[in-house]
């Protein structure tokens, strides 16, 4: 395609290939590694938007009872939370593919930064191909080979540089004449060592000749570039009727219609340009306007020309801006700094509910101490007034207690602890994608606490502490032979 193509007029053609024979091109090396992650990642963000996943968002996901509960019942909020969420990982792509763009030497791909900025306006090559596309599927294979070759590449260099470092100590140990008579785990055999050290390094040079590690910057920002474009045009195909500032991009069968002029396409045009600074106000998927700036004429991506837009200052200004999760409202527990926290707590008791063992005084101290204050005084207010009939009653009132509450805990964590376990399952997966190469996220922001309500989160935790109070003292005392006890502080499930 002519934006992404390798190929210019006859006369940079000719100088590219006199300057190449004198420099050749830079290959990846040691970024590879950095680069299939960064694959990785848009892998990843393709499956997410594939047919079966996007059903699966709008029948399941934002229709689970706790997420109706505590965060919102707005479909259409929830799914541009989604969106935003998608957009955001996919801006943070493009700032890594950026970076290496800058070190092609295509001059198509080392404009990527301005082609991005022209994509979130809406302006796009009209011969880009789209989602599940067969050139499309053909990029994924590829890049799927890349990742799985140079993931391989990381493991066996790992392991010879293990091997390497205890031949070195072999070799340290035979020369000194005072060794200690200890054997090293390859002495025994040292023939069959340096069998299997040779086969991992023919090993680690084939993946080398295979891997990101031998392809230039080109051939590497080549595929990602594309598929980067790919899915911006698929996420506003499935989320621009929940997010009316995204752009609209026609079907590839009606690219050549009225608006293309002179090789120019702009995508959606408002027909009516009294609207035009109300639109770049409403725009919600990041600080690039949605409008052409008056006296801008959009430009096709492979033309020397380039739309006059600040691209390097486009992608500061991304790097900048606030994140899905720094957006959270006041109301909220991520504003309050408690995701995951409360997480913790959440997961704690149902552990602690469903544990056929007493709980012991360490674990309900860390329970405890994991409490904000107020958090704490809401409990001990609630458990004084049910203690104070409690105890006038005897041990009867605490097995009708206790009994009372197992069944509605039960219930609260049927909604409850799902959402704890997304939201130390997003942390996760965001810790693994900095490390792994096959990290692949199944957990939204918004299914996490983080948009939670912070007064109903906090009244579920309550009453699921009470809950827990009353079950463990019927039990304490059951354990006790149906002794009346000390007080409160001796029966109490926090136990302070």
């Amino acid at each position: 395609m002519a934006w992404f193509s390798s190929s210019h007029n006859s006369t940079i053609h000719t100088f590219s290939r006199f300057w190449l024979e004198k420099s050749p091109p830079q290959t990846l090396q040691i970024l590879s590694f950095e680069t299939a992650k960064t694959m990785s990642r848009l892998l990843a963000l393709h499956d997410f938007l594939s047919d079966h996943e996007y059903l699966k968002l709008r029948k399941e996901s934002i229709k689970a009872e706790g997420i109706r509960y505590l965060n919102s019942r707005d479909e259409t909020f929830l799914l541009s939370l989604a969106c935003d969420e998608k957009l955001e990982e996919l801006d943070n792509i493009a700032i890594a593919v950026s970076r290496l763009a800058e070190k092609c030497n295509d001059a198509g791909l080392k404009q990527f930064a301005a082609v991005y900025a022209n994509l979130k306006q809406g302006i796009v090559d009209p011969e880009m191909p789209r989602y599940n596309s067969g050139l499309a599927e053909k990029i994924i294979t590829k890049m799927e080979k890349y990742v799985a070759a140079t993931s391989n590449l990381h493991e066996d260099l790992e392991v010879l540089t293990e091997m390497e470092a205890s031949e070195r100590k072999h070799k340290a140990w035979k020369q000194n004449e005072h060794a200690s008579s200890r054997i090293i785990p390859h002495k025994a055999n040292p023939v069959h060592f340096e069998e299997k050290l040779a086969f991992q390094r023919k090993q680690v040079k084939h993946f080398r000749g295979i891997s990101l590690w031998n392809k230039t910057f080109d051939k590497s920002v080549h595929p990602m570039a594309k598929m980067i474009c790919i899915i911006y045009m698929r996420i506003c195909e499935l989320f621009g009727a929940f997010v009316p500032s995204l752009p609209r991009f026609p079907k590839p069968n009606t690219r050549h219609n009225k608006h293309h002029h002179h090789g120019h396409q702009k995508i959606h045009p408002d027909p009516d340009q009294k609207h035009l600074h109300l639109r770049c106000n409403m725009s919600k998927s990041g600080p690039i306007s949605r409008c052409v700036p008056p006296g801008m004429v959009p430009v096709r991506f492979y033309s020397q020309q380039i739309l006059s837009l600040a691209s390097a200052e486009t992608f500061r200004e991304l790097e900048r801006k606030q994140t899905v999760i720094e957006s959270a409202p006041p109301s909220t527990v991520g504003h309050a700094g408690l995701a995951m926290r409360y997480a913790s707590i959440i997961i704690l008791a149902q552990r602690y509910l469903n544990s056929p063992t007493k709980i012991n005084d360490d674990t309900r101290g860390y329970m405890y101490e994991l409490l904000p204050a107020n958090v704490k005084a809401l409990v001990r207010r609630k458990l004084r007034s049910r203690w104070s009939k409690a105890e006038k009653r005897g041990c009867e009132i605490d097995h009708a207690l206790a009994e009372g509450w197992r069944e509605p805990l039960e219930e609260i964590m049927r909604w409850l602890a799902p959402m704890a376990h997304d939201t130390e399952q997003w942390h996760a997966e965001r810790s693994m994608e900095k490390h792994r190469f096959d990290a692949k996220p199944t957990v939204l922001l918004f299914q996490t606490l983080y948009f939670s309500n912070l007064e109903k989160t906090e009244a579920a935790i309550v009453d699921v502490l009470v809950g827990l109070s009353c079950i463990y003292r019927y039990e304490n005392r059951r354990s006790r032979g149906g002794g009346s006890g000390r007080g409160v502080d001796t029966d109490d499930f926090l136990g302070r």
